[in-house]
């Protein structure tokens, strides 16, 4: 999903987070989370890590955190409408996920 279609299916919702991107959301952190450890297990890189005792996103804060990275993408970006339809929730979740949990913290 990128950013474009999901600001429709928030305006759709009438500003609220809509079921189908909570829902998208939803699987956006469980799908890198599973793909984190993959990576992990078999080439020893990760794009985060989560220590021990690390509190860990919810739906709603990762959706939040997205809506933050969006009003900065749109303060900052020349062609806003461009980066939108180009750029992924999946893409944006990775840097807030490697921004939260760094590795570089944790070596």
């Amino acid at each position: 999903m990128t950013i474009q279609e999901f600001l429709q299916g928030r305006e759709t919702a009438e500003g609220e987070t809509s079921f189908t991107n909570s829902i998208y959301v939803w699987g956006v952190i469980d799908g890198l989370r599973v793909f984190n450890s993959v990576i992990s297990e078999n080439l020893g890189q990760n794009l985060f890590c989560v220590r021990e005792g690390d509190r860990s996103f919810s739906v709603e804060e990762l959706v939040q955190e997205l809506d933050e990275q969006i009003e900065f993408a749109r303060r900052r970006v020349v062609d806003f409408d461009a980066y939108a339809s180009e750029v992924t929730v999946g893409e944006l979740a990775i840097v807030i996920l490697s921004r939260e949990y760094s590795c570089a913290d944790s070596q």
